[in-house]
């Protein structure tokens, strides 16, 4: 007996599994997120913007990667950008500033850019296999 979308649904888990990286790469959105939230006490002297606006940014950026699905291109694309251009941001605040490499700032910084760049890399991943899958169909 075919039941419509579960029919079909259970065929395409039968097929080669599909390479999707989205919920990875937000998850590791998400926890840059809770990062900025867990250190912007300990550093707030050291910020160059005020306590709130930098809770505020890490909040909304949260946010918005859970309203959006990340089955749509748009969302993909937008996640890789903004996750490399934190990630080149970072780098550069952190090469004009001179840190020494055991200062917690530095330590803080590069996990945050660390985390950027593994979210860029698995959005890129993501979008490569879905622009695949849709030229093999094609």
């Amino acid at each position: 007996m075919k039941y419509g979308y579960f029919t079909n649904y259970r065929k395409a888990k039968t097929k080669d599994p599909f390479h999707y990286y989205g919920d990875l790469a937000r998850g590791l959105l998400i926890v840059a997120s809770i990062a900025m939230l867990l250190s912007v006490s300990p550093f707030n002297d050291s910020l160059p913007q005020s306590f709130a606006i930098s809770i505020l940014a890490a909040v909304i950026f949260a946010l918005l990667l859970e309203l959006f699905s990340t089955n749509q291109n748009f969302v993909t694309i937008t996640n890789l950008f903004a996750a490399g251009g934190l990630f080149i941001a970072i780098e550069f605040y952190i090469s004009t500033q001179g840190y020494a490499l055991s200062d917690p700032m530095f330590i803080k910084l590069q996990f945050l850019s660390l985390l950027f760049f593994l979210a860029a890399y698995f959005n890129a991943m993501a979008f490569t296999f879905r622009l695949k899958s849709y030229i093999i169909k094609i």
